[in-house]
């Protein structure tokens, strides 16, 4: 029927998108398999990264993976690629990683070509944190407002030009600073993050008052009452919790940066990494080897040190449960 043509069709555009990008991965992977034994097996992974400092962090975990095991009977090799989906679905890659989980179509592909369904895991989070003065009441910002406060040129994603603290509903501010401009201050620092948030706000670049560093930054915000900046999660130890501002959920309710609402993708101001693997791709043992040291606390360790944020214990426990390596608890609930 053409229902059954159509879904083959869409595999077979898959297949032909990935195998032109695999004439160029097999360029860019020659000089990571120039150090490697020419006979050892390629292990390719398949991740969608949105920026080439994503993609760094990817590659110097496989680094860390070769050096901690330097007689691994095979090398990982890091694919960007903006169809995880078809390098799965060709065979090319076992393992992807992608920031949105499969979608009930795309297990549904998966399951007509392996006659299984894939396993999806958490592997890490993106996230960063708005924080502002102590002595300013607002309490959260909708995702449009952030928009019009660090990147006002991005008229395509937002619909509001924001100039003074009043126009955000900020009645309890001195006369003197009700009008105040909001102040936003970036710094490009650690690029990834400047770029994970410009992208996270529909932008291309982030038009704020640019400062040295986050530690300069955090030094404007806490002189001066109408002034903005954001810190990676990772680095929430360091801010009080009377510095932070929640962030608007789709329906209007404020959510705070936490682990939780990060994970259960409630924070807007995140992106949650899923590990995929295809169906059966466990009985292989590169395959295994690979996901156990992902998921393992030193590998964890050295991503949050790349300023992702690394696993909380439950999310942890919910990959073991979905390993087989560990029996689901419960407790008020499923956990």
């Amino acid at each position: 029927g053409r229902q059954v043509k159509s879904e083959g069709e869409k595999i077979m555009r898959h297949c032909l998108k990935l195998w032109i990008a695999v004439i160029c991965v097999a360029v860019s992977s020659l000089s990571i398999a120039a150090d490697t034994d020419a006979t050892s097996e390629k292990l390719f992974v398949a991740v969608w990264a949105p920026n080439i400092e994503t993609e760094e962090v990817y590659q110097f975990v496989v680094q860390d993976f070769q050096n901690r095991y330097p007689d691994a009977a095979f090398t990982p090799v890091i694919y960007r690629t903006s169809d995880v989906l078809a390098a799965m679905l060709s065979g090319f890659a076992d393992i992807g990683i992608t920031s949105s989980q499969w979608s009930d179509k795309e297990i549904t592909l998966l399951q007509q070509k392996y006659g299984q369904q894939p396993l999806e895991l958490t592997i890490a989070a993106d996230a960063l944190a708005i924080v502002k003065h102590p002595d300013n009441p607002l309490a959260s910002l909708s995702l449009d407002a952030l928009r019009a406060i660090f990147y006002p040129q991005s008229a395509g994603c937002s619909t509001l030009t924001i100039e003074s603290w009043s126009q955000l509903g900020i009645t309890d501010l001195d006369d003197d600073q009700q009008d105040l401009p909001v102040l936003a201050y970036s710094y490009k620092t650690d690029a990834r993050i400047y770029k994970s948030l410009a992208e996270l706000l529909c932008a291309d670049a982030i038009s704020a008052n640019e400062l040295s560093d986050q530690a300069a930054a955090l030094k404007q915000v806490a002189k001066q009452v109408n002034a903005l900046s954001y810190v990676n999660m990772n680095d929430l130890a360091d801010v009080d919790s009377e510095h932070l501002l929640a962030i608007d959920d789709e329906g209007g309710v404020p959510v705070m940066p936490r682990a939780d609402t990060v994970f259960s993708s409630q924070y807007p101001l995140a992106e949650v990494y899923y590990l995929q693997l295809a169906p059966f791709s466990l009985d292989k043992p590169a395959v295994k080897q690979y996901v156990d040291y992902l998921l393992d606390a030193d590998t964890q360790a050295v991503i949050a040190s790349k300023g992702f944020t690394p696993l909380p214990a439950p999310i942890m426990l919910r990959n073991q449960v979905k390993l087989q390596q560990a029996s689901p608890i419960f407790s008020n609930g499923y956990r």
